[in-house]
């Protein structure tokens, strides 16, 4: 059988080859697990270079063959390499090899002077690896059920010139039965926090044991928080109705009651709703928050008036207690919640609060996100954006208002530009801009005051009553409320409306709308962008969630404005609503094939991206073509793209020597996925490219299609002393082709 002469040919370059075969070929023989190469690896325990032995003795770990125990051990007491104690304290400890305890008892201690070590190791390298043989070793005590290695597990914990080695300890120690647990209480009695804490931490989730569950009870008791929170967690895994839990809703530490309602607040409501009068602003706002996620536990006559009494409180729990009440009230709490919204005063950490409590009610909301979406502080304006598309994607119908507010502020309806705003790029941000913008930074995390309840807001504001849909600060007023009216005609517009005199702050707006925004996933929150131009971008970055035509126009409309970040923010939504639906139509090529040759490489992968996505003659041979382009990453995303679509021809074979690493492996797993058999040699040849950079890429391809083929011709080059520049590729391929022998003839049985 070919798998057998595989281990053949590898057994004898392990025998008699250059270093670097020898390593590869140990390795390989490991990976095939065939009990033929047992000898074989035995022998090279013995071998003159440390790095085969160290090979040979992993892959003995692999075959796991009782046979290699003696051996084993004379490698653990006599060979100074550590990489070979490791590969063998791993397989004696797998096989149950008892002989070993005693060796392992006297490494968890110190380098035993009986065992041999590499003394120059640290010298030579700059690191040794006793810390691995040392907790390898206290591992292996507990695997093997040694409590008689509890004193010496215990004494290497307490070396003061040992390294951090706890966590490993103390897991040891409670596997190791009634010695380890003896051993650990008298640890916790004398130990610091930190050990404390460790203990606490690993006794984990669920136990039966009776003297573990009783340290456990120390451990909550503990007089450090850290002791107490650390136990608290592990006590919730183990049993989330134990009555313990409930005791720690009136723990003296404010953090210990925060965790315990993070927890377990919804199994214990009643204690959740007296946290509302902690005297903690933590306790308080965890208290709220699970009284938002779960509303339906605090139902109660009045609970509604004592969650809206929370709205008063500082300003992170005041965000929380807003959400609650909403979930509670329900529509009743709407007009309130848009007054709070519009009241520029309040902390922006409360009103970001109120944005989520919008979002728990329906489309009524709308109108309040919507103008939101439009106020002068940036993380409202998306947090308020975010909402909208959280809606139009919940509802999963096309019309939807929130739809219509995302897609009036990607066309500059929500927030109008300036009026002699000039086209194009140009000048920096100048001081005077970076002072707008700090100047509209959040308020304080204060207490909301009493003061400026719903009345004094209204009485507060010259527009008390109105919809607070208001543009940027020169006073442009938006046409959303002709959207949001089913009344109305929604492309109406009002040509003659007058012309806006420039205020200071328009003209600092100006020279940052002039600014190329940060271009990334992550929209920076303190990144100085005019309103306008912010909303529309942010607008066209969320539509891309919304998979539905009808958001296909406006997002191509987008793609000829001047703003490049528009643009790119537009392409980049345009491709996911395409991924979304399975394709965009083909009247979207026409405008992506521009796109295609601009300056711009981020919007010329873009482009291709989602002309990929229009399934037509055109968009095919525009791809074949641009796996030719000279800038790589459009290579790649053209080649991506026939990928997706089915249409990788033979001549993609030529990108498999392309410049670009990702180019190359992108045509090897495109050949190989539509070629299946045909591209074998191909993928063979890649194997073999640049030295054998991709080899174990190209051998994982491989072993997915025809392995025994594939390997027929890497045991030639074996063959051909000629090519033995080449033969470690080989090794390694044969390595990763021969497991998978017999899954091919399983499959072709089948």
């Amino acid at each position: 059988m070919l798998k057998e002469g595989v281990c053949v040919a590898l057994s004898d370059i392990l025998g008699q080859g250059i270093d670097v075969h020898r390593c590869a070929a140990a390795r390989a023989l490991g990976a095939i697990g065939a009990p033929t190469s047992f000898g074989t690896l035995i022998k090279a325990l013995l071998d003159e270079d440390p790095d085969v032995r160290a090979d040979a003795a992993e892959a003995l770990t692999k075959l796991c063959d009782p046979r290699s125990a003696d051996p084993l051990m004379q490698s653990l007491i006599g060979d100074p390499c550590c990489e070979v104690k490791l590969s063998a304290i791993t397989t004696l400890v797998h096989l149950g090899h008892q002989d070993v305890v005693p060796w392992l008892r006297r490494i968890a201690v110190s380098r035993d002077e009986e065992i041999a070590w590499d003394d120059g190791e640290f010298y030579g390298g700059g690191w040794d690896d006793w810390l691995d043989v040392q907790i390898a070793a206290i591992r292996g005590l507990a695997d093997l059920g040694a409590e008689d290695g509890v004193p010496e597990i215990v004494a290497a914990l307490e070396d003061e010139n040992s390294q951090e080695i706890t966590s490993h300890v103390v897991s040891a120690l409670l596997r190791l039965g009634t010695p380890g647990l003896t051993a650990l209480e008298g640890l916790f009695s004398k130990g610091n926090t930190k050990l404390r804490r460790t203990i606490a931490a690993e006794i984990g989730g669920d136990t039966a044991d009776a003297e573990i569950e009783k340290l456990r009870s120390r451990c909550l008791g503990d007089k450090s928080a850290e002791v107490r929170i650390a136990a608290l967690i592990g006590l919730n895994q183990s049993d989330a109705n134990d009555d313990r839990l409930e005791a720690f809703f009136d723990d003296k530490d404010a953090d210990i009651r925060k965790k315990v309602l993070e927890l377990a607040g919804t199994r214990h409501p009643e204690a959740t709703r007296l946290c509302l009068d902690d005297p903690s602003p933590s306790v308080r706002t965890a208290a709220f928050a699970v009284i938002a996620d779960s509303p339906q536990l605090f139902e109660r006559e009045g609970f509604g008036q004592v969650l809206r009494a929370g709205i008063w409180d500082k300003a992170t729990a005041a965000a929380k207690a807003v959400v609650a009440w909403a979930r509670v009230a329900g529509e009743q709490a709407l007009p309130d919640l848009e007054k709070f919204l519009n009241n520029a005063s309040y902390p922006v950490v409360f009103r970001r609060g109120v944005i989520r409590a919008l979002t728990c009610l329906d489309a009524s909301a709308t109108g309040p996100l919507a103008a939101a979406a439009a106020d002068d502080d940036r993380q409202i304006r998306l947090d308020a954006l975010t909402a909208l598309a959280g809606k139009a994607t919940a509802t999963g119908t096309w019309p939807s208002a929130a739809g219509d507010v995302l897609l009036a502020a990607l066309a500059g309806e929500l927030v109008a530009a300036p009026v002699e705003e000039k086209s194009g790029e140009s000048s920096p941000i100048d001081d005077e801009a970076e002072k707008a913008s700090a100047s509209r930074q959040a308020l304080p995390d204060d207490a909301i005051s009493k003061a400026s309840e719903p009345d004094g807001v209204e009485a507060g504001r010259a527009d008390g009553d109105e919809a607070g849909l208001r543009g940027n600060a020169g006073g442009s007023v938006s046409t959303l409320q002709t959207i949001l009216s089913p009344q109305e005609d929604k492309g109406a517009t009002n040509d003659n409306s007058p012309e806006v005199e420039l205020t200071e702050q328009d003209r600092k707006f100006l020279e940052i709308s002039k600014q190329r925004a940060i271009r990334k996933k992550k929209v920076a929150l303190d990144a100085p962008v005019a309103p306008h131009n912010d909303v529309r971008r942010f607008a066209a970055r969320l539509l891309g969630d919304i998979h539905n035509d009808a958001v296909v126009v406006p997002l191509v409309e987008a793609l000829k404005d001047s703003d490049r970040d528009l643009r790119h923010a537009a392409l980049e939504s345009l491709t996911q609503v395409g991924d979304g639906l399975g394709g965009l139509p083909h009247e979207t090529f026409e405008a992506l094939t521009p796109i295609v040759a601009d300056s711009d490489i981020e919007l010329r992968m873009l482009a291709v991206r989602a002309i990929g996505l229009v399934a037509c003659e055109c968009s095919s041979a525009v791809l074949h073509e641009l796996i030719e382009d000279e800038n790589p990453h459009v290579r790649l995303e053209a080649l991506r793209a026939l990928d997706s679509r089915g249409e990788i021809s033979a001549g993609v074979k030529a990108c498999l020597k392309d410049e670009n690493t990702g180019v190359r492996l992108a045509a090897a797993k495109a050949l190989a996925k539509h070629y299946g058999r045909d591209a074998i040699d191909a993928l063979v040849d890649f194997a073999f490219f640049a030295d054998g950079t991709h080899r174990s890429q190209a051998s994982r391809l491989l072993a997915g299609i025809a392995p025994e083929q594939a390997a027929g011709r890497f045991m030639s080059v074996l063959a051909d002393e000629s090519q033995k520049r080449m033969w470690l590729v080989a090794i390694e391929a044969l390595g990763e082709l021969a497991p998978h022998f017999d899954l091919e003839q399983e499959h072709a049985a089948a």
